[in-house]
């Protein structure tokens, strides 16, 4: 998809085309496959979003496994340019202070129990990875033959140049913009690389991780999925506020399909009007 993606890109520059509309109104999200689609879609380095997670055993297990695969990468790492050898050196104890961190005890159950009860804690860990590994971004090219090199980056394991197009983007988005699709707009217009044109998004945030983490109610036998990690934007914003547009488009909710089209085709002709 990918590749398909990068040859109509390079097709249409090559036509003459300056300005692209990617519509993600009513796209409920994928997977990490929106990260390096985005990237195609600008010449700037467009950085993942900080990625928080919770403090429970299940993010302590994946932790410890990256930490493992990194480690076993560390130590064979002599034939690797010094700048990867400093990564991998660095990656190794980074991951070790996340395991730690993700072990630490939270106990927040007093709330429901003690009145005016303080935490003392946090249950989310902010700070120290990011959506696309333990780095926001990696130049393509490094750790070359590093099989852990998707646990520091996973930019590194897809086949796609970023940086395809270099003309003006609008990316479309509406309230059932979601997930992966909020994710690849969030990339974009903070990047500064296009401009987000429609309605707020719908706010799924981060969701899930490794099947998530199963919540089993001891007297009834309710079982729930709790989201176990958070997508932080630049500004610190949690992605569950939805993502807000730089150009609304005045919809409402009894508007037909044509009419959302009307209003935000004259919306888009404004905007590429104002283009320089």
């Amino acid at each position: 998809m990918l590749a398909e993606l990068t040859e109509r890109l390079k097709r249409w520059q090559a036509e003459g085309i300056t300005h692209l509309v990617v519509d993600v109104t009513a796209n409920g999200g994928g997977n990490d496959w929106a990260g390096p689609a985005a990237r195609l879609f600008s010449q700037k380095t467009l950085e993942c979003p900080h990625l928080g997670f919770v403090r429970h055993p299940h993010w302590a297990t994946a932790l410890r496994h990256d930490e493992a695969e990194v480690h076993k990468d560390a130590e064979r790492s002599e034939l690797l340019p010094p700048a990867d050898r400093a990564l991998l050196t660095e990656a190794k104890g980074r991951l070790a202070a996340l395991v730690e961190e993700a072990e630490k005890p939270c106990r927040l159950d007093e709330a429901w129990t003690v009145p005016g009860f303080r935490p003392q804690c946090h249950l989310v860990v902010r700070e120290g990875l990011y959506s696309c590994g333990l780095y926001a971004f990696l130049p393509a090219g490094s750790l070359k033959g590093v099989a852990s090199a998707d646990v520091l980056y996973d930019g590194l394991s897809w086949r796609a140049a970023p940086g395809v197009w270099s003309g003006y983007v609008a990316v479309l988005v509406d309230s059932g913009t979601a997930s992966a699709s909020e994710e690849f707009a969030s990339m974009l217009q903070t990047g500064g690389a296009a401009v987000l044109v429609g309605a707020r998004t719908l706010g799924a945030g981060c969701g899930h991780t490794n099947g998530g983490i199963r919540l089993e109610l001891k007297h009834s036998g309710l079982v729930l999925k709790a989201p176990d990690c958070v997508r932080y934007r630049k500004d610190g914003a949690n992605e569950v506020e939805g993502i807000p547009p730089d150009l609304a488009v005045p919809w409402s909710k009894g508007d037909s399909p044509q009419l959302r089209g009307q209003k935000a085709l004259a919306i888009l002709r404004s905007w590429a009007a104002a283009s320089p």
